[in-house]
């Protein structure tokens, strides 16, 4: 057998005993989905604009959960696939709608306990009003644990922002657009 045969077989010794050996026994990932058709007024733009102006949030929400090998909450990862945010002023008939495209991963400490440090990391389209282009990129979070949802999915509340990239707009040439597109 030459050198190249027997460091070969080695590897391929290490690799088999490696794919085979027992797994470090984290409990499997629990997966959530749950429909969503959320409406309320919102406030700032209806005083803003001067005309009532609604938010809508419909679709559907799916949280994935991933744990350590002693069962605690370690990560999170939070989807919206179709799911659409919409704003609606009723007394001009006028509205609008895009995609909710973004996702959100959150790294937890002490397993998710309330009162516990997280930070939440953010990406994709944030905001498409028309007329201006899109508010989207990445952003992260430092957070808390503030509640749990009865499946045991950790609520965090955003305490700071740590990191900032992408495309923003001036938030007074946001609301101007966000009043032009729901005028009558």
């Amino acid at each position: 057998m030459d050198r190249t045969s027997f460091f070969v077989g080695v590897a391929a010794l290490a690799a088999t005993v490696a794919l085979t050996a027992a797994p470090a026994h984290a409990a499997p990932p629990s997966h959530f989905a749950e429909p969503i058709n959320l409406t309320y007024q919102e406030d700032y733009l209806t005083d803003f604009c001067g005309i009532p102006v609604f938010f809508t949030l419909a679709g559907t929400l799916k949280t994935t959960l991933r744990y350590d090998g002693s069962g605690a909450i370690i990560a999170e990862v939070d989807t919206q696939p179709g799911a659409t945010l919409s704003f609606t002023a009723p007394t001009t008939g006028k509205s609008f709608s895009f995609p909710f495209a973004a996702i959100l991963h959150t790294d937890y400490t002490d397993g998710a306990a309330l009162g516990s440090d997280a930070v939440a990391y953010g990406s994709g389209l944030s905001l498409k009003v028309p007329g201006i282009s899109a508010h989207a990129g990445r952003v992260a979070f430092s957070a808390i644990v503030v509640d749990k949802t009865p499946y045991g999915v950790p609520i965090v509340a955003f305490t700071g922002v740590i990191f900032w990239a992408g495309h923003e707009n001036d938030p007074d040439t946001v609301d101007a657009a966000f009043c032009s597109a729901l005028a009558a």
